[in-house]
């Protein structure tokens, strides 16, 4: 007599094994924080798992995560200063460190904005060596966001928060890092710059799709462009919406050649981008400052 043996396959939910309390890769070691305000902390976990989030700054707040996981709260946060811990206790712990409060500043564009301090090959960077040498400093920090156009809106992003440095800063956003800088001297308290940039983009790329819904015209030249990247809404899609709600003190802007072809029509999608994020971040009309590109040719 044969005897087949049976093998039985215990399927077991993801969820077991890996669902953990996670945080967006905005909240990491070294990162700042907006002063004087009620910040946003998101992440996920365990369906219905409690939350607890404290500052050692002295304040705390809790939450539920929903029945997708997904958890949001607020948290206070006192005057610009540091460095600070922050613990997170959800189905594991997480302890952040070395964290500043001051200024976050959300800089975002083309070329302009993405040209590194340390310059292109052949497209230097005034003074740059020196600027580099001299560039360390524990009260600036920046969060580069990993290029990523999306044709669909994700709530999830790349990149690390690191500190000003001579091994840090040639990688640096030339214009954002020179406004750190300067606000850093000007104030005297921590800044953060969290920069979301890709050279070449068109700014109907960083606008959500209902922002151009009177703009047709523009959206079929675009989604017609051989550049995937400069796509109506991609980049808004992958680079903007994930850290939407990430508390900021404003955005510096510095886009514009790519739109040269329908110039005419910039001033009104400038206002309807404006409004628009200003809409969706929820922190009411903060600064919007931008760059006029210089003539050229």
């Amino acid at each position: 007599m044969k005897y087949h043996l049976l093998v039985l396959f215990l399927i077991v939910t993801p969820t077991c094994f890996l669902a953990q309390t996670v945080l967006s890769k905005l909240f990491s070691n070294h990162m700042v924080l907006q002063q004087n305000s009620e910040v946003s902390i998101w992440g996920n976990d365990i369906a219905q798992q409690p939350i607890k989030v404290s500052g050692n700054w002295g304040t705390s707040n809790t939450t539920i995560a929903n029945k997708n996981g997904k958890w949001l709260l607020k948290l206070k946060t006192p005057k610009a200063g540091g460095p600070y811990t922050l613990d997170v206790k959800g189905s594991k712990n997480i302890l952040l460190e070395d964290i500043m409060i001051g200024e976050v500043w959300f800089c975002s564009g083309q070329s302009n904005m993405e040209m590194p301090l340390r310059g292109y090959p052949n497209e230097p960077v005034l003074d740059s060596n020196e600027a580099i040498l001299n560039s360390t400093n524990n009260n600036i920090r920046v969060f580069n966001i990993t290029r990523n156009a999306s044709l669909k809106i994700t709530d999830t992003l790349n990149g690390n928060w690191s500190i000003a440095s001579p091994k840090t800063s040639p990688n640096y956003s030339a214009t954002a890092y020179f406004f750190a800088k300067k606000i850093e001297k000007i104030l005297g308290i921590p800044i953060g710059i969290i920069t979301s940039s890709w050279g070449g983009s068109k700014i109907e790329a960083w606008m959500d799709a209902p922002s151009l819904t009177n703009f047709s015209d523009a959206k079929k030249k675009s989604s017609k462009d051989k550049l995937p990247h400069r796509h109506p809404s991609v980049l808004y899609n992958g680079m903007v919406k994930p850290a939407m709600g990430y508390t900021i003190k404003g955005v510096i802007w510095y886009q514009g050649e790519a739109n040269r072809g329908n110039y005419w029509q910039y001033t009104s999608l400038m206002q309807n981008m404006v409004g628009s994020w200003r809409k969706q971040w929820g922190i009411g009309d903060f600064p919007f400052y931008y760059a006029q590109i210089a003539p050229f040719m």
